[in-house]
């Protein structure tokens, strides 16, 4: 059997609170991990039977982890994973989710080790409030409901589940700062764009249309909106090239985007639905996380601080990037020039890293 390199799938993360918690003397908690039938904040609607063959197939792979940290040991281990059927779901879910056609209901056994002892902990007293599942979808499709596209999971693959903090799928995110996708109609697939000529064309009720991240914290403030890519006026078009730019600039190029990493996936998906609009492939999700760590860890003191980079991480680094640059250079236009640069300029960023590595040595 081939081994499965987790690192080229696109993971993608689904919280859900912690519903009809049970906690038995045995250290098993009993919860629903995800709901099917409704359609959530991120646009997505599982339907019943997504999991049965990751269950079937791989049941026994399926990791109990804090986080979804895949470098740490598991905290737990499932004891049962299944389906739930329309007539099998508690009260508390019927009556928060009335739409719901089913769940995905676990058992874990939490580990006698300091990290699960910690998380069991924190579930039983409460501090620890949510699951989240990693899984990338195998089969779905889209649908137009109301004045937004939804995404029908048909079929996924579970990687693990994860109790955390906060939430990490698309809908919690957006909650903070991730603008939530938005179909309007497209425009001509050739159409140039011209990014800040739009953005001044503009009024913040138009960039909470237009764009793809803003800051929360200030809702008011033209400068809070970034990652454009719909025409300023009319029905607010999308343009390819804007989608285009947005992406490159996810990946670096022109420098960048200034967001919260925590943000990225949320404002992927917006951008990867509007690629899927123009039958293009989005770039891997993965490939865009790579990036900017890539770009956090060999920026203005990345290096400095704590002098964290040895000489083996920085070799690590440069093959990462020496894989990035493959899969840049050979995506399709017409971002050609915008991939070039962002390519180079975390080049330039590991050579300086090395040099200042010698000195510091």
């Amino acid at each position: 059997m081939g081994k499965i390199n987790r690192a080229n799938v696109q993971i993608e993360y689904k919280a859900l609170p912690i519903l009809t918690k049970q906690i038995g003397e045995d250290r098993v908690v009993r919860s629903i991990f995800a709901v099917a039938g409704n359609v959530d904040s991120g646009g997505d609607r599982i339907w019943p039977g997504a999991f049965q063959k990751t269950l079937r197939e791989q049941g026994d792979r399926i990791r109990v982890l804090w986080q979804h940290e895949i470098a740490d040991p598991p905290i737990g281990v499932p004891v049962a994973l299944r389906e739930l059927g329309l007539d099998e779901l508690p009260p508390e879910v019927k009556s928060r989710y009335p739409e719901a056609t089913g769940a995905l209901y676990g058992e874990i056994k939490y580990l006698d080790t300091p990290r699960g002892n910690e998380v069991l902990t924190g579930i039983a007293e409460g501090a620890i409030k949510e699951n989240s599942i990693g899984y990338d979808p195998v089969k779905f499709d889209y649908e137009s409901e109301g004045t937004g596209l939804i995404r029908n999971l048909r079929e996924v693959r579970l990687w693990d589940i994860s109790p955390v903090n906060f939430a990490m799928n698309a809908g919690a995110v957006n909650l903070k700062a991730a603008i939530p996708y938005r179909q309007t109609p497209k425009a001509p697939e050739d159409d140039p764009w011209d990014g800040p000529a739009e953005v001044a064309a503009a009024d913040v009720s138009d960039l909470r249309i237009m764009c793809a991240w803003y800051d929360a914290e200030n809702p008011d403030l033209k400068s809070s909106y970034k990652l454009p890519h719909h025409r300023a006026g009319g029905e607010h078009a999308v343009v390819w090239r804007g989608v285009a730019a947005a992406m490159a600039a996810l990946l670096g190029s022109r420098g960048g985007v200034d967001i919260p990493e925590a943000d990225v996936p949320a404002v992927y998906r917006h951008l990867a639905r509007h690629y899927d609009e123009f039958g293009r492939e989005a770039p891997a999700l993965k490939l865009v996380q790579l990036a900017i760590s890539t770009r956090t860890l060999l920026g203005p003191g990345g290096l400095k601080e704590g002098r964290v980079l040895s000489s083996q991480n920085l070799e690590k680094l440069k093959n990462a990037l020496a894989v990035l640059q493959e899969i840049l250079l050979a995506a399709e236009p017409p971002e050609e020039e915008q991939k070039a640069l962002t390519v180079q300029n975390l080049w330039t960023r590991l050579e300086l890293a090395q040099r200042e590595l010698s000195l510091v040595a």
